[in-house]
């Protein structure tokens, strides 16, 4: 085996080239409360944000949204299209999302990743097409009650 200067020099490249290759994040869990405000930062219950829409605007790919026990006014459609959970914290029974104002969707999601889980879905409406409460392009609806 040949050593010299221009192997060290070679290895040592390589070796700073695997300390600044980038890596993957890890995912980030997004909390919602009704005593949240979206100004938070949203990284803990004690930082929740307030809006749905919101922490979904925040979210990336492989990222869950969690939301707390209450009723959540929606008056603007809610459009998942990253690979993102959102998911009631305590099932369907404890966490509703409800229309408050206009004609408007609740949750439009068009991510094959996508999950809505454990939340009820009620008054939501569209004039132009299918799916008030849910439209589903892609994506997994489950454990969920949509009225």
């Amino acid at each position: 085996m040949k050593c010299g200067w221009y192997t060290s020099l070679g290895c040592m490249v390589m070796l700073l080239q695997a300390m600044v290759a980038p890596c993957d994040a890890a995912p980030t869990t997004w909390h919602v409360a009704t005593n949240g405000l979206d100004s938070n930062l949203g990284t803990d219950w004690s930082q929740a944000f307030l809006t749905i829409s919101n922490a979904v605007a925040y979210a990336a790919d492989g990222d869950t949204v969690l939301v707390s026990n209450g009723t959540y006014g929606v008056d603007t459609q809610i459009a998942v299209n990253e690979g993102i959970v959102i998911r009631g914290v305590n099932g369907a029974t404890n966490t509703i999302v409800c229309r408050t104002a206009g004609v408007t969707r609740i949750f439009y999601l068009t991510h094959a990743s996508s999950v809505l889980d454990g939340v009820t879905i009620s008054n939501g409406y569209t004039a132009v097409d299918f799916g008030g409460g849910v439209y589903l392009m892609a994506g997994t609806v489950s454990n969920c009650v949509i009225a």
